[in-house]
Order: structure tokens, then sequence, then C-alpha cells
């Protein structure tokens, strides 16, 4: 499927998802590119994809996307598509799944179930858990996070808690602080430590390993229908190499 299909299916089902709201709520799709450098002689790994989200109306969305990516000199195919959809005045409920028909590196398929609940004066929290079907591997990861929103700012905590099906588990923490600096723009810092899974190709297959993390994230809007949006991030995989991330993607609305 070429980029330009790709793009066509997901404004389709973003326009009949949406057929039905009420409103007049903007489209959003972004076109964008990371790219992932490692040290101790690994190529670098590199990705490409398509994104397109529509609101429906208040806590409610509907998003997906397409991604190509290559590690260690291996390509994969992304499909992912999501939703957000209130329950109630305080609960909102999050579903998410992908799959790669390819499934090389990435996952064969993954699905998220999360519940968030808004509590008083800005603070919230969220409990959510994934399972993640690799080629060799099952995965359960249980999420935790605890936020609160104030003035333009937002600081969140996240636990993650993942489970290697008859192998083992591993947890790590995640801190982020995000400022709104317009109605729509807005820069957030994050920092991991801990234990992570993750699927690190054909020669070192599946691994936990100690993991840091420190990345700048954000989105820019320099005009009322067009933004961009990047990442700067470097993490440390154990003692296997260190990972400097930069993705840049342009954004627009209609």
């Amino acid at each position: 499927m070429s980029y330009r299909n790709a793009g066509l299916l997901i404004v389709s089902c973003i326009f009949m998802s949406a057929a039905h709201a009420q409103g007049s709520e903007p489209i959003q799709l972004e076109a964008g590119s990371s790219l992932e450098t490692l040290d101790k002689g690994y190529a670098d790994w590199k990705s490409y994809y398509i994104e397109g989200a529509k609101k429906l109306g208040d806590r409610h969305t509907v998003y997906g996307s397409l991604r190509e990516t290559e590690r260690f000199k291996t390509k994969d195919t992304e499909l992912l598509a999501g939703v957000y959809y209130p329950l109630s005045s305080r609960w909102t409920l999050l579903a998410e799944g992908n799959a790669s028909p390819t499934h090389n590196i990435l996952a064969r398929w993954s699905g998220l179930a999360q519940i968030q609940y808004a509590l008083d004066d800005g603070w919230g929290v969220h409990l959510g858990l994934r399972h993640t079907d690799y080629n060799n591997a099952l995965s359960n990861n249980l999420l935790v996070t605890g936020e609160r929103y104030w003035s333009n700012y937002r600081a969140a905590w996240t636990h993650s808690s993942s489970t290697l099906v008859g192998t083992g588990s591993a947890s790590s923490d995640r801190i982020q602080l995000s400022r709104y600096y317009d109605e729509h723009s807005w820069i957030g810092l994050g920092i991991s430590q801990g234990a992570e899974i993750e699927s690190l190709g054909p020669t070192l297959g599946i691994l936990s390993s100690r993991v840091q993390s420190t990345g700048l994230t954000g989105r820019h809007w320099f005009s009322s229908d067009w933004a961009i949006s990047y990442e700067i991030a470097a993490t440390q995989q154990g003692s296997l190499y260190t990972r400097n991330v930069f993705r840049l993607g342009l954004r627009s609305q209609f």
C-alpha cells in the first residue's frame, strides 16, 4: 500500500466515523519521519509515518496511523487505530489497537484498553492494560498514571509493569512536565528510568533491559491550519547501546 493510498484510507475512516457526529471540529493530518542513531556499530533506525485524527465531541476523538520502520536493516509496516470515548462526565475510555502485517521486528499485534477518571482541581488517574503478541513471545503491560493540570501546565507520573509470559517481568517509571503556551501549542519534557521489554531484532531477540531516557517533545502551530511536531530524545538501552531520537512532522487541519 502506498503512503498516498494509506493517507486516503485514514482520512476516509475518520470521515465515516464522524459522519453522524455533531459539531464542525476540523480533521488533522500529519506526515513525518524520524531518525534514531545508535552507537557501538549498530545501523541507524528510520521511520516514516502518516496519521490522522478527528474530534467528535468533548473527550471523544478517533485517530489512526500508518508507519514504516527500519531497524537493524529490516523493515516493518504497522497500522494503528484508536478512540477516546466519554463514558460519563468523569470517566473516559481509551481503546487502541495496532498490527504489523510484516512483523519482522515489531509485534504481530497489540491492544490497549485504558480507563481515565477526572478528579477535582485538575487531578486525574488512568489505569490501562496492554497485551502485545510478538512472533515468539507474549507480553502484558499494566499502566498506572496520575496527572494534574493547572494554569498552563500538566504534570504526570506513569508506572509501567510488564510481564513477558514464561520469562520474567520488568517495571519502569516516567515523569512528564508539559507547558501549553497557546490554545493548541505545547512543549514537554519526559524522563524515564527502569526496565523495559522490547523487540530488538532477530539477532538480539526480545529482551528486558535497564533503560534511562530523557526527551523533549512538542507541537507548534505557526498558523491557524499548519503546525510542526518534533521530538528530541536520548535513551540508554542497558549496556547494549545508546539511542538518540530526532523526529519531525508537518501537521495540517481542515
